[in-house]
């Protein structure tokens, strides 16, 4: 029988991240390059934001590969800090909802992007 330690577990699960992390970059830079330009954010920086964004989302239940990169979208696109923002207020709100799953979280925040800000998925 193989036995993995703790620390090889957690080798692996940083590894995972890292990969989400880097596939996440390039979907970003690929699909939102007009606003990492007018923010002038270079790759690293980027990489902080979706490195920030993999665990701000844990803390509202948001833990799917998808959900996670649309909530990264709306760091990018809303502001660091859109879902304490007062410009914002219902993403917070929606975000703290607890009959809500990661997944219904980030479809109401997507439809309020689309339909009351007019902001691109």
């Amino acid at each position: 029988m193989i036995t993995i330690s703790k620390r090889q577990m957690d080798a692996f699960a940083g590894q995972s991240v890292d990969r989400f992390v880097a596939r996440t970059v390039r979907y970003l830079k690929e699909a939102f390059p007009a606003e990492i330009e007018s923010q002038g954010l270079d790759d690293q920086t980027v990489e902080q934001l979706t490195r920030m964004g993999v665990e701000r989302s844990r803390a509202y239940g948001v833990v799917n590969e998808a959900d996670v990169v649309r909530f990264v979208e709306c760091l990018l696109l809303l502001g660091r800090e859109f879902d304490e923002s007062e410009s914002y207020p219902w993403a917070g709100t929606t975000l703290r909802r607890s009959d809500l799953d990661g997944d219904g979280k980030m479809d109401l925040i997507d439809e309020y992007r689309v339909f009351a800000l007019d902001r691109p998925l």
